[in-house]
């Protein structure tokens, strides 16, 4: 995940400096604020397109982040820094009326005008809003004990808020941009944030993963954990130590749990469910059997390379999940 994010910011600080090479900047302290507003403007949105990427589960992705738990982690952090750095951007343009009591500005240089400057007005009020949005949901996101069920549909708002940066982004950008390093990074990411949004927006983040089924049982478990088998199609396939996303009401949404059992082959899968939130807690009481369930899935890439002739387990409580499956495989 480090790697990735220091990554990202060797790119942006390298396509900026591309983009700066051979215009002769005066380098004074107005100079430099705008190209501070410039570069964590950029930042905070290859971090955002990022995000949206990493949002609607890419199979591909998965794979070379090695699991799905990673990616999570790589999203949350990502979300952090691009919410930071566009805070960063939003103050660093009120910093204009303080910055005017200290030292005088030169001669501005002529903005270069094109025929998105009749959206530059709407863009500026637009993205500003936005900025305290996102503040509202990082903070939201950050306080665990906001009911989830609420959470996912403010989280879901992001689709749209992204779209909304966007506009912003590329009505707000140096038009002179759009010929160098830092206008076709801008553009790639934007056109791979769009579609990401898009997909979230439509209900189409799993679509081709997700499964219809029926529960078939509930076992109840000392520690209040249940044990919920489900008759999925035929065409379900796990390896021991995955994990999947069970929808049992669509207005919760869905929720990760770890496979049980082995992959059999019949599309009988169980799930070991832990009560650790609100709505885990009211599936002790609430699941029956005959329940329709969707499963989007499998997820994880728990995989355990069997080396030597002797292996020692360690886990406790919920976490022996993974390793019962493999016991069972």
């Amino acid at each position: 995940m480090k790697k990735i994010m220091y990554a990202t910011a060797v790119l942006v600080l390298a396509v900026w400096g591309l983009t700066i090479i051979g215009h002769n900047p005066s380098m004074d302290i107005w100079w430099w604020r705008k190209q501070l507003i410039y570069v964590s403007g950029l930042g905070s949105f290859i971090l955002m397109s990022l995000i949206m990427l990493l949002s609607v589960r890419p199979l591909w992705l998965e794979k070379r982040l090695q699991g799905l738990d990673k990616m999570y982690r790589l999203h949350k952090w990502a979300g952090i820094w691009a919410i930071a750095l566009a805070i960063a951007h939003y103050l660093l343009k009120l910093s204009k009326s303080v910055l005017r009591e200290f030292v005088e500005r030169g001669a501005k240089e002529p903005r270069i005008e094109t025929f998105l400057e009749v959206f530059r007005g709407a863009a500026k009020d637009l993205g500003e809003w936005s900025v305290w949005i996102l503040a509202i949901m990082l903070v939201i996101t950050l306080w665990q004990r906001f009911p989830y069920h609420i959470w996912r549909y403010t989280h879901k708002a992001l689709s749209v808020i992204y779209l909304v940066i966007v506009f912003h982004s590329i009505v707000l950008a140096p038009a002179g941009w759009w010929t160098e390093p830092a206008g076709v990074l801008l553009a790639l990411a934007a056109a791979v944030g769009v579609y990401a949004a898009i997909v979230a927006l439509t209900g189409n983040i799993g679509r081709t993963r997700r499964y219809p089924g029926t529960v078939l049982s509930v076992k109840q478990y000392p520690g209040e954990v249940l044990e919920v088998t489900c008759q999925l199609p035929k065409q379900w396939s796990h390896r021991p130590g995955q994990f999947a996303f069970l929808t049992f009401d669509r207005l919760e949404g869905a929720h990760p749990f770890t496979v049980r059992s082995a992959d059999l082959a019949d599309g009988q899968v169980a799930f070991a469910i832990k009560a650790l939130g609100d709505y885990t807690t009211r599936l002790q009481t609430e699941l029956e059997v005959g329940r329709k369930v969707i499963a989007e899935g499998p997820y994880g890439y728990f995989d355990l390379q069997l080396q030597g002739d002797e292996q020692v387990w360690v886990g406790a409580g919920i976490g022996v999940t993974p390793f019962i499956a493999w016991l069972e495989s």
